[in-house]
């Protein structure tokens, strides 16, 4: 290490040592004072009371001063024994009065203290001997803590005062009830309408001698149990605790928000209704009682609902029972078939009366629940549902469609969305495997009821009631559309449109430009040749979409009434191009759906609704109808219907979504 070095690192020693000096001074600075604190002597007052007097050297670092008076030294801790005067603002004397609570020919004690930032000094212990006063003072009450509207008996001396009436308030409140029984106990009512848990009681003297007051408080309200620890809604549930209001008035539950019913109250029992509208699977309790809120530190859980029995074979539409326990029908206890809500039309606590819903059941089956504000409970059997048609899908993405075609085991509808902003119509295609569907986007743009049409065995063919552009083809192959040869006759709406051998037939319908008047005439489009025949003048009749069925060579012509006396069914001969009278119909219907299947002929649903026969079936080697039962429980106009395979489907209607299949067959 050369010279230079030595020199540096000495240099840094004494520059440490240097630093470390200077601070010690600073510690250790000479004019640093530690202020003391004197307790001074007990003046007794002429008028009663006490000055007590302390002195302090100097006010440099303290930040709270005062003085500790109490009957026994060994409770100068208690905050009540503490007269605190805060931070002084000048040295030497200070002091405080005290005229409450001081008993005569008592022995008191007292010292005077200061506190800094780092620890509290205290002066010498003085004793003095109290006079008492020429005012009433108050030593003590009991009970330590009061209740509402009840007597509590106040302690002291010069109750008795001939100097004057003696006033008891409760904060700025009278008492209700006053009883002086001797010099050294009151008896006083806590006033009912006090605002307030803790308050001051004060005693006064008509003469002014200084008031006399004392600090109090009502009991607190405490929840220590509740039975039964799983209530019901709408049932009784008792609380069990303490300090409750015997006056069930003065005692405010809610329950989740929702006032309950106050049935009867104890000072450490309450009994409560609680509300029905509740939803929820916990109970959150608030007691207003006292002039205080107080909440239970546990959680009340309702009772969740139990399943004992239903029937397990249903039919829609049927009332079933079902038992069990912890339901409750007031209150708004819900049933679900796979997880359709059921309408609940009666019921208690043990049994609820309900309606199978008409929902989707693809199987079949359906499973039961029962839920009591959010608890749910599942039935541990499944439920047969025992229909001919069953619902297998209530998701329908368009609305009100009629027409219906199946091109390759494939089944398409065309309509418009069930979104009432989009008015553009679609081919929506189905899908069997789990009766989803589709949508491709069509050309036209007239109101989707303002389309006629029909299909071939691999093309669906549309007729729109315009001057030009008239007629459609769709292939489904494809997705693709094609304008074909225009409509040579007079326009029409809701006319008979049908296909037979490869070829499209479109017959009488009205004009609805023209107040509906009747439109004739029978034309025939070859999609081979695309072109248009006309062929002989049909029989007299009037329909708006009338339904048609063909079979072999016959076409037959149905429904679309327009009055009540359009029973008549219409054939018409496609080879010999004859039209003739066939056995009427059974009902006059309209809006309906067609449909062929195991050689017969069905018209369903529509406008006319039937409860027990919606269904019409057409044999068509006798020309003769009958009734064939019900589809579902509502009326459907217009819908639509296919046969996939041997599969029935029916669905639709201006507000409904839903597609229901034929599982047990005639």
């Amino acid at each position: 290490m050369d010279l230079t070095q030595i020199q540096m690192k000495n240099f840094s020693l004494f520059l440490l040592l240097f630093l470390f000096l200077a601070s010690c001074q600073e510690t250790e600075d000479p004019g640093s004072v530690k202020p003391k604190v004197t307790t001074g002597g007990a003046e007794l007052l002429d008028i009663g009371g006490v000055t007590l007097v302390g002195e302090l050297s100097t006010i440099e670092s303290v930040v709270k001063h005062g003085f500790f008076l109490a009957q026994d030294t060994s409770q100068w801790e208690k905050s009540e024994n503490n007269l605190d005067l805060g931070r002084p603002s000048t040295s030497g004397r200070f002091e405080t009065k005290v005229f409450q609570g001081l008993l005569s020919g008592q022995t008191y004690y007292f010292k005077a203290y200061l506190k800094t930032q780092f620890e509290t000094i205290y002066g010498k212990t003085v004793a003095f001997v109290s006079k008492g006063g020429r005012f009433p003072t108050i030593a003590r009450i009991e009970p330590s803590q009061g209740h509402l509207d009840e007597d509590i008996n106040i302690y002291g001396e010069k109750f008795n005062s001939s100097l004057g009436r003696l006033k008891i308030l409760f904060d700025n409140v009278y008492s209700q009830y006053t009883n002086q029984t001797s010099d050294t106990v009151i008896t006083a009512r806590i006033p009912r309408l006090l605002g307030k848990s803790s308050f001051m009681i004060r005693l006064e003297n008509d003469y002014g001698a200084p008031a006399t007051v004392f600090p109090y408080s009502l009991a607190t309200p405490v929840i220590e149990s509740v039975f039964p620890e799983k209530p019901q809604l709408g049932n009784i549930l008792t609380i069990k605790g303490n300090h409750f209001d015997k006056e069930k008035a003065r005692n405010r539950v809610t329950v989740n928000n929702y006032q309950a019913e106050v049935l009867e109250s104890k000072r450490d029992e309450l009994k409560i209704r609680i509300p029905e509208s509740i939803n929820a699977p916990e109970l959150e309790i608030t007691l207003e009682a006292q002039v205080q809120t107080v909440k239970p530190d546990f959680i009340i859980r309702i009772a969740e609902p139990i399943i004992e029995s239903y029937p397990t074979t249903v039919k829609v539409g049927q009332t079933i029972e079902i038992t069990g326990q912890n339901f409750h029908f007031n209150g708004g206890t819900l049933v679900y078939f796979n997880g359709r809500l059921a309408n609940v039309v009666s019921g208690d606590d043990n049994s609820l009366k309900v309606i199978v819903p008409e929902a989707p059941y693809p199987d079949g089956k359906a499973i039961l629940e029962v839920e009591v504000a959010t608890l749910k409970t599942q039935g541990d059997q499944e439920i047969v549902i025992d229909e001919d048609w069953l619902v297998v899908s209530d998701q329908l993405p368009f609305r009100g469609a009629n027409t219906s075609y199946v091109i390759n085991d494939i089944a398409y509808v065309f309509g418009q969305s069930k979104d009432v902003n989009d008015p553009k119509t679609y081919i929506f295609k189905f899908n069997r495997a789990d009766y989803t569907w589709s949508k491709s986007p069509s050309p036209l743009t007239e109101i989707y009821r303002g389309v006629t049409s029909t299909h071939t065995k691999d093309k669906i063919y549309f007729y729109t009631q315009k001057d030009t552009d008239t007629f459609y083809e769709y292939d489904p192959t494809y997705d693709s559309w094609t304008k074909k040869a225009d409509f040579p006759g007079e326009r029409r709406d809701g006319a008979v449109i049908f296909s037979a051998n490869e070829k499209v037939y479109l017959g009488p319908g009205r004009n609805n430009d023209n107040y509906g008047t009747p439109v004739g005439g029978m034309y025939v489009y070859s999609p081979i040749l695309d072109e248009w025949k006309q062929l002989n003048d049909p029989l007299p009749f009037v329909r708006s979409k009338p339904q048609v069925l063909v079979f072999d060579n016959s076409a037959y012509i149905f429904d679309g009434a327009l009055n009540s006396g359009d029973y008549q069914t219409y054939k018409y001969d496609i080879l010999n191009d004859l039209w003739q009278e066939s056995t009427p119909s059974l009902a006059v219907r309209s809006g309906t759906t067609a449909f062929k299947y195991k050689g017969k002929g069905y018209s369903a649903l529509g406008s006319i609704f039937d409860d027990e026969n919606n269904l019409l079936e057409f044999d068509p080697v006798s020309e003769k109808w009958s009734l064939a039962g019900r589809i579902g429980f509502k009326q459907r106009s217009p819908a639509f219907s296919f046969v996939i395979q041997d599969e029935v489907f029916v669905g639709g209607g201006d507000d409904e979504y839903d597609i229901l299949k034929w599982v047990n067959p005639r």
